[in-house]
């Protein structure tokens, strides 16, 4: 009845959780890393400028958490809006920390879990995606409460916060975020990533009653290390987590070298007559556009670009917008 006169979004609060259970396997999964929720958030603080100090926007985090223990295996604070660049970035935060990737990553329907450079990674690596049934974020409780666990513990008691803004008939100057705001972005992420890894990370959780350490050392203790999954933190791995451009090739010239993104790299190999003219695989750093990496003679070298001074340590979408704004 209620699907009927106010919409399916209505009736689904009315559903029964169990009806969207298998019963079989335990929905959490068995033991650490065997199943992990991958998602993004708009966060409620607003942060500033770490040269003017003006306000600037609000950051994005992407969180990695593991299923069954609740612990967060990644934490990547931007202000990119959700891409497949900051999921490849939690990927490696998880590999860096841990040395290991899930077995089976849920997400929902963005597209940016299902690019190319996103399911060609899981491939390498051997994981699982689960897709999200739309509209229904039941399927996603695990990280939606841990999203509004940290605006609620954190956020909200940090200067910059944006709660009244929500309100903004009743908000007044002296709780308005844009004279409040005090965080940049490189403080901030290590105020977040030290609430991860030491606050919630210590503190005990509802279901588990136990923290979210202490189940997941248990649970690495009864199923084992599992050495065989490790994942060496190496420049193999770095290059997994690199995107490619759309053909994924490029042509090297004797003079120019490669293009890439619109911009040209150089490596002194590509001079070679053995080189030149060939069209060789290529990928590029998502978050400095100063360096590209082609495959030449069974390796992968990497090319400086030819505005080095301008391009490094600006991102991909940086980048983007500023050749926009030209």
């Amino acid at each position: 009845m209620t699907a009927s006169r106010r919409g399916k979004r209505a009736a689904y609060a009315l559903d029964p959780a169990l009806a969207y259970l298998d019963q079989t396997p335990p929905r959490h999964g068995e033991r650490p890393f065997e199943r992990t929720h991958m998602d993004h958030t708009e966060l409620d603080i607003l942060l500033v400028s770490s040269v003017t100090g003006k306000p600037l926007a609000k950051p994005w985090a992407t969180f990695l958490t593991d299923a069954y223990s609740r612990r967060i295996l990644a934490c990547y604070v931007t202000y990119d809006p959700p891409s497949y660049r900051s999921a490849m970035m939690a990927f490696r935060l998880c590999v860096k920390q841990y040395g290991r990737l899930p077995q089976e990553l849920v997400v929902d329907r963005g597209p940016e879990f299902g690019s190319v450079y996103f399911e060609s990674l899981l491939a390498r690596c051997f994981m699982t995606k689960l897709e999200r049934p739309p509209q229904q974020p039941r399927f996603g409780s695990v990280i939606e409460r841990l999203f509004g666990k940290t605006n609620t513990e954190l956020l909200n008691q940090l200067r910059g916060n944006t709660q009244a803004s929500k309100v903004p008939r009743q908000m007044t100057d002296e709780v308005d975020p844009k004279r409040l705001a005090v965080w940049t972005l490189d403080a901030f992420a290590r105020r977040l990533t030290e609430y991860c890894l030491e606050v919630y990370d210590q503190m005990e959780h509802r279901a588990l009653f136990q923290s979210p350490r202490e189940a997941f050392a248990q649970g690495m203790l009864r199923a084992g290390s599992r050495a065989h999954t490790m994942i060496p933190y190496s420049e193999a791995f770095l290059i997994q987590t690199r995107p490619s451009t759309r053909t994924g090739v490029v042509k090297i010239h004797q003079s120019r070298g490669i293009t890439v993104n619109g911009l040209q790299y150089w490596h002194e190999c590509m001079r070679s007559p053995a080189v030149f003219g060939k069209s060789v695989p290529v990928r590029y750093e998502p978050y400095n556009m100063g360096f590209a990496y082609a495959y030449i003679d069974g390796q992968w070298i990497e090319c400086i670009a030819e505005t080095f001074l301008q391009v490094h340590g600006r991102s991909e979408h940086e980048w983007n917008l500023i050749v926009i704004e030209r």
